[in-house]
């Protein structure tokens, strides 16, 4: 992609991205705290492409995998 961002426009798409995913993800505590986590350990510039659409998509699927590894740990012992 040929678009040239400045510093301020990536980094307040990030935040505008981190504030509609902590709406969508407002209703489930755990899927919030997971997606804040995840987005934090990200640069702004890693994310300027993304779009919430894609962002709620993948991160839900991530959370999905992660609580079906901590039930298989769980009931494995």
């Amino acid at each position: 992609m040929n678009h040239l961002y400045t510093q301020d426009q990536i980094d307040l798409h990030k935040e505008t991205l981190v504030n509609a995913l902590e709406k969508k993800f407002s209703k489930n505590p755990l899927l919030s705290q997971f997606s804040k986590c995840y987005l934090n350990s990200l640069s702004a510039k890693s994310l300027q492409y993304e779009t919430v659409a894609h962002l709620h998509s993948f991160l839900s699927n991530q959370f999905n995998q992660f609580m079906m590894l901590l039930n298989h740990l769980i009931n494995k012992n």
